[in-house]
């Protein structure tokens, strides 16, 4: 979906080669592994970012989706990427861990949120609000209203077809302004 926009795109695999969890207590081990591990994470994020470096058109923009959100948003706090424009977080996880904030001239950041997503409350992204403002930190939070989390899997009982139509359009108008721009 991102080509037919002309953007190249590329996927970093956190979990390594062979490694697909088929089941959701699997999939909550393998990342509970690199929530547990950041220092981990940071250093197969930032792999990943190098790979795509060697076959990237110019400038980059970092997406993820649930937990690929939670790491988009770490690698956003590490400061490490600096050709890196922006970062889009769709339906993820936002706390900061103790310790760690977001440092000056970090990237924009667009959040989209479900407004009845459950394990990630408003609260969670009101912190996140303060915390951007705080760090000077340019950043856009949409909320739709009704949608749970992973309001963007399509096929899914959670999927929610206006969230995941108006935050795919928020993307798209944040991903060309600040590709564009920067």
């Amino acid at each position: 979906m991102i080509a037919d926009h002309g953007f190249d795109a590329f996927a970093v695999d956190l979990f390594g080669k062979g490694n697909r969890p088929a089941t959701t207590e699997a999939r909550k081990e393998a990342t509970a592994a690199l929530y547990n591990d950041r220092e981990r994470m940071r250093e197969l994020l930032a792999a990943g970012l190098e790979a795509a470096r060697k076959n990237a058109q110019g400038r980059m923009m970092v997406i993820g989706y649930c937990f690929g959100g939670s790491a988009a948003l770490e690698l956003a706090r590490s400061g490490t990427a600096e050709d890196v424009v922006g970062y889009a977080i769709f339906h993820g996880g936002l706390t900061t861990p103790d310790g760690q904030s977001y440092p000056g001239g970090t990237p924009p950041l667009l959040i989209a949120h479900g407004g009845a997503h459950t394990s990630v409350p408003i609260e969670e992204v009101s912190a996140l609000q303060q915390q951007l403002e705080q760090a000077g930190v340019q950043y856009e939070i949409e909320i739709y209203s009704g949608a749970p989390h992973a309001f963007t899997v399509f096929g899914s009982d959670r999927y929610q077809e206006r969230a995941e139509e108006l935050s795919w359009q928020a993307f798209l108008s944040f991903m060309q302004r600040e590709m564009v721009q920067n």
